[in-house]
């Protein structure tokens, strides 16, 4: 499990670990010219002068002039580049974490509207029940093809409406979340967020011009969507953002 950060110094010491971790060959070998930056020059001064040893005289002087060049050039990556590098990197993380958990917070009241307490999300759950949900008097006990389905589905007004409002407000969420860092986020997950975004006008595309009756078709594509793009949200896009967040907010799929 990801360890919880209750303050921005512990999670950004932490992703600085993770990434001199990661790299560590390179780290590595920032320590090594570290050691022979100030090895070399010591054993040329005191034990391989250039009269008696001139070979090892040069070798050494030689590496000692690769090292230092090599250790001056991290220090300007380390102080230009890598510790105000995590430090943004830091709170965009936990910026963005919290963009995602307002996202889940509207999708969990969607679902505490169709799904019976203590119900367990599974896909089937959520299929048969938003199904429903947005069917007038729906009592669909199966729903794996649309030939499960009544030839005739009016459709719920209000919790079409009322669902149609909330999935508006998540696609308005994930739009401002992607529009903000779009350069931060990796192009799948944008891909995941704008395809969750676009549950709304989807949604929209299932009801008749008059607003009555739900085309069988087109349910059946919006729940498949609806399922599909709810796994991929917090499978796929929370928990990157999740492991060096510090903002006392949790998405509760992962508490």
């Amino acid at each position: 499990m990801s360890k919880k950060y209750t303050n921005r110094k512990d999670a950004l010491k932490a992703l600085r670990w993770d990434r001199i971790k990661k790299n560590c060959f390179l780290w590595s070998f920032f320590a090594f010219s570290f050691v022979l930056s100030f090895l070399c020059p010591l054993l040329v001064n005191y034990f391989f002068c250039d009269i008696f040893y001139p070979t090892e005289n040069a070798i050494l002087s030689g590496l000692a002039n690769i090292s230092f060049g090599y250790f001056s050039g991290f220090l300007v990556y380390l102080f230009s580049s890598f510790l105000p590098g995590t430090k943004k990197d830091v709170e965009i993380i936990d910026s963005i974490y919290f963009n995602l958990y307002n996202i889940s917070m509207v999708l969990e009241y969607i679902e505490k509207e169709f799904l019976p307490e203590n119900s367990k999300s599974d896909n089937r759950t959520i299929r048969i029940n938003l199904c429903n949900y947005l069917v007038k008097d729906g009592k669909i006990e199966h729903f794996d093809t649309t030939e499960s389905l009544p030839s005739t589905l009016i459709v719920d007004k209000i919790h079409f409406k009322a669902l149609e409002l909330r999935l508006t407000m998540i696609s308005e969420m994930t739009d401002k979340l992607i529009t903000s860092y779009r350069r931060e986020l990796k192009s799948e997950e944008i891909q995941y967020l704008s395809s969750f975004a676009d549950l709304a006008d989807l949604l929209k595309k299932t009801v008749d011009s008059n607003n009555v009756t739900i085309n069988k078709d087109g349910l059946f594509i919006f729940i498949m969507d609806y399922l599909q793009y709810r796994i991929l949200f917090y499978r796929k896009v929370c928990p990157n953002y999740m492991r060096f967040k510090y903002c006392e907010y949790n998405i509760t799929h992962y508490n």
